[in-house]
């Protein structure tokens, strides 16, 4: 690890930019796939569909 000093007012490189895009782009995505789970588990619920965990999953 290494750090690096600069001025306050240095803007942001282009591989910089691009890591911080891929790092929000990331954690929307996730967001967004965690209220599709929740989404999907509620409409089984309403439609009395039981989620379980298999036995082969402790495996």
């Amino acid at each position: 690890m290494h750090f690096e000093f600069g001025d306050s007012h240095q803007e942001a490189g282009a591989g910089e930019r691009i890591l911080v895009f891929l790092v929000i782009a990331n954690y929307v995505a996730d967001v967004l796939a965690q209220e599709a789970f929740n989404a999907l588990a509620e409409l089984l619920r309403a439609c009395n569909v039981d989620l379980r965990h298999s036995v082969l999953a402790g495996l």
